[in-house]
């Protein structure tokens, strides 16, 4: 197998999405992706400065465009969440940098490996006897015990292991709609099917109604409304 055939396989397993395309499943402005993944410029005192991405996207560049992976994907979404946490850049950036050194994790805030005390990230270990030991992610791995586990942001992420298998954008509303980055590139689809939100929304809108598509594609009708009304809550329109 080629170089290039076997990047063609990861992608099938990766996912592959474009800037806008993470910014209508997220609900995160596509200008603050952007600078989280392209880096950006600021002038401070009149000196020019510049900050680079805070990790690099698990895809290629497609014509200049920033394309990223379902990890990728994953990340941005807890990022913001830490962001809106009051979690300082610096400090995330101090952690993605830490878990990889101490652990070799690209992608730590989604690896059950990052927590959140105050307004500090801290990573869980164990001591030699395996009692719960945290270290501080600032750059000083100062040592903390704790004497119980602290949850991580974790809502609609099915983990195979350490690492997130699928996750359910939004369980709560939509509970049959799923992505899957070995499914569709990690398009949005109907649980236990690849047929995309997208797809069926197209369906819908020829058929007119969510049973004659349900009775075409031997599927629930709920199922088809919540596909339906996923793509409506987050497509470009």
């Amino acid at each position: 197998m080629s170089r290039t055939d076997e990047n063609v396989v990861n992608l099938f397993n990766t996912g592959l999405y474009t800037v806008g395309d993470v910014s209508r499943l997220t609900h995160i402005h596509p200008q603050r992706i952007s600078r989280w993944m392209r880096g950006y410029s600021y002038s401070l005192s009149g000196e020019k400065r510049s900050k680079e991405p805070i990790w690099q996207p698990e895809t290629p560049r497609v014509d200049g465009m920033i394309t990223m992976g379902f990890n990728d994907l994953l990340e941005i979404r807890f990022v913001n969440a830490l962001r809106e946490y009051n979690i300082s850049l610096k400090k995330i950036r101090n952690a993605v940098t830490e878990l990889g050194n101490i652990l070799g994790k690209r992608y730590p805030f989604s690896s059950r490996t990052v927590f959140v005390i105050g307004r500090d990230l801290i990573t869980q270990l164990h001591d030699d006897e395996g009692r719960p030991l945290f270290i501080e992610l600032s750059g000083s791995r100062q040592t903390i015990f704790y004497e119980t586990t602290l949850p991580a942001l974790e809502k609609g992420l099915i983990f195979e292991g350490d690492i997130v298998g699928k996750w359910y954008p939004d369980i709560d509303g939509h509970p049959n709609i799923v992505i899957n980055p070995r499914v569709l590139f990690g398009a949005p689809v109907i649980e236990g099917t690849r047929l995309s939100t997208n797809f069926v929304f197209g369906a819908y809108k020829a058929e007119g109604t969510y049973e004659n598509v349900a009775y075409w594609y031997g599927i629930g009708t709920e199922a088809i409304r919540q596909a339906v009304s996923f793509h409506r809550q987050h497509s470009a329109a």
